[in-house]
């Protein structure tokens, strides 16, 4: 008997839990299908989410660079990017604490399947994708109750006091995609395999490319280009918020422009990343 591999929530397993959890969709579908009389939209664009995300582009964003996405999507200072493909999965190493705001526990989101539905112009003026999400979780419970055997991801089901924290998602994506477009902020690589991590051939075909979002690590000691104590032991890093300013530009410099500053990590590369207070998606 050939024992089977374990599946693990790393970059290199991402077609493999891409693939149980589309056909897990599916059974769940036809399972509950014969109780959705009189919602036919509802069931197709059920169906059309399955088929999306079973061929959907694969991303990996590291525990760091989860952190300053959600920081900076809460405080909304970021231009708002497009997402790079109509659809997506995407996984959160660390996972997204979230809070219903009625003293509910919600399990962390740790991945999503994300739908593009076009985009409007919100009330500044600007133009905001609209983006419909499907949320994912490794909590043990809702997995051992959920539809997809051997796959360590769940389809998170929401309170009803909790609905509208999907949408909160899309500006959590938004900053993701206007971080891994700073390179002095992050950087985008293929995954490493390790030896625990070996797949079969068609993991590496180029449907099932991954790419890892990470975050750029400062090798040198805070204001190290300055006069500092060199007795200083610094303990942590920290997020420094981005914002928005006035950049002169143009002959003389007699022009401004508006320009956003991208946020950034400052601290000794290796030393743990402490954002405080703790940062939760809440319900509005």
């Amino acid at each position: 008997m050939v024992r089977r591999r374990k599946v693990r929530l790393s970059p290199i397993w991402m077609p493999v839990i891409r693939t149980g959890l589309a056909k897990g969709m599916k059974r769940n579908l036809k399972e509950t299908s014969n109780q959705w009389t009189g919602y036919e939209r509802q069931l197709a664009s059920a169906w059309d989410a399955s088929d999306s995300l079973a061929v959907a582009p694969m991303w990996w964003v590291s525990r760091d660079m989860t952190k300053l996405a959600v920081d900076t999507a809460t405080t909304g200072q970021f231009p708002h990017a497009k997402t790079p493909s109509p659809t997506g999965f995407i996984v959160f190493d660390g996972g997204i604490p979230l809070d219903a705001g009625s003293g509910e526990e919600i399990p962390a989101v740790d991945a999503l399947l994300w739908v593009s539905r076009g985009s409007s112009i919100d009330e500044n003026g600007d133009e905001r994708q609209r983006i419909d999400t499907i949320l994912l979780t490794r909590d043990p419970e809702t997995v051992r109750k959920g539809n997809t055997p051997d796959i360590p991801l769940a389809h998170l089901q929401l309170p009803q006091t909790s609905l509208a924290l999907p949408t909160r998602f899309g500006d959590i994506l938004s900053a993701v995609w206007a971080l891994s477009s700073a390179p002095r902020v992050a950087q985008v690589r293929e995954p490493i395999p390790s030896s625990m991590d070996r797949m079969p051939r068609p993991a590496y075909l180029p449907a099932n490319r991954v790419r890892m979002i990470v975050l750029r690590e400062n090798l040198t000691r805070p204001g190290s280009a300055e006069k500092t104590n060199s007795n200083v032991e610094w303990t942590h890093r920290w997020i420094v918020r981005g914002f928005y300013r006035n950049q002169p530009y143009g002959e003389n410099h007699s022009r401004r422009r508006k320009q956003w500053i991208p946020p950034y990590v400052k601290g000794p590369a290796g030393l743990p990343l402490i954002d405080k207070p703790t940062v939760k998606i809440w319900r509005r």
